[in-house]
């Protein structure tokens, strides 16, 4: 029989078992669980900014555990957006565009929740995303009169 125990509980049980000789022994057995629980967060390491666009922006980042993939962002370190996958993986992307602004600084951070419940969270990084020009200001840039 095998069941999820509890730290520091006592359990016992009883097993039927018969030796072919028409007699049934009963045995009984039990154990006191030494396991702790997990209160140890997932370490966050290794963040990438990669593919900065206009309206875009992908980050990479490893944990030493499986946890989920949450970034938090926005134009301030309030983080008014966020994003989240959440498979249990230890190698993580996120491509965000939704609040993205055109050559805008944004701040962003990875967060990370292991099967057990415990939450890590990076620093707080910056990026700023690629500015949008409009067709006539490139004219004007390069002399041409529209």
């Amino acid at each position: 029989v095998i069941f999820t125990t509890q730290p520091n509980r006592r359990y016992g049980g009883f097993a039927w078992y018969n030796d072919n000789s028409q007699q049934n022994i009963a045995i009984y057995a039990a154990q006191t669980s030494t396991s702790s629980a997990d209160t140890t967060p997932p370490t966050i390491s290794n963040i990438v900014l990669a593919n900065v666009t206009t309206s875009t922006a992908t980050i990479t980042w490893t944990t030493n555990e499986p946890s989920d993939s949450r970034i938090q962002y926005g134009q301030s370190a309030a983080y008014s957006y966020f994003y989240l996958d959440s498979s249990l993986i230890t190698n993580h992307s996120a491509t965000i565009t939704v609040g993205l602004n055109a050559g805008a600084p944004h701040h962003y951070r990875g967060v990370a929740k292991d099967a057990a419940g415990n939450i890590a969270s990076s620093a707080d990084y910056t990026f700023t995303t690629s500015p949008s020009y409009s067709i006539a200001l490139i004219f004007y840039i390069l002399g041409i009169i529209v």
